[in-house]
């Protein structure tokens, strides 16, 4: 019965994930990734009055769940497209920053503004009761998954 149910988790999530690709590819021609807008959505979540926030790639690593080369990659393809930039510690220049651009927090405000369009446009199909209801239970997953995550790691 878990094999039938974790089975069918799997193929949801592979679903959502390749929706969620689509929907991601530009329509004018800029693709930005989902691991992209995760990292943007962590940049400006956070508030921090002395100025832009900045993230080591250790932070985009564990943010991510990604390895570090894999979190290399992703600030490299943003940094490419000018997103990104990379800033060296005022006081330790080993230590890299990386911080949104003005290019990068448009383009993360036009793609969020999109796919906040398009979500709702499913959340008014199932309801609102029912939304509030998957996000319970989706909150919750994700919390299993972060602990089982956690615990592989250990």
């Amino acid at each position: 019965m878990y094999e039938e149910a974790t089975k069918y988790l799997y193929s949801l999530m592979a679903r959502i994930a390749k929706i969620s690709r689509r929907q991601l590819s530009g329509s004018n021609g800029e693709e930005m990734y989902a691991n992209d807008m995760a990292l943007f959505a962590l940049l400006f979540c956070q508030q921090d009055p002395d100025g832009p926030v900045r993230l080591r790639m250790t932070d985009v690593s564990r943010f991510l769940m990604i390895s570090k080369p894999a979190a290399t990659q992703t600030v490299n393809h943003l940094v490419e497209h000018g997103f990104m930039e990379r800033v060296s510690d005022e006081s330790d220049r080993r230590v890299v920053y990386i911080q949104a651009t003005q290019a990068g927090e448009a383009a993360f405000q036009e793609k969020l503004k999109e796919r906040l369009v398009y979500i709702e446009r499913a959340v008014r199909r199932v309801g609102l009761e029912r939304a509030a209801q998957l996000g319970e239970m989706l909150d919750e997953f994700v919390d299993a998954l972060v602990t089982v995550t956690e615990e592989n790691e250990m």
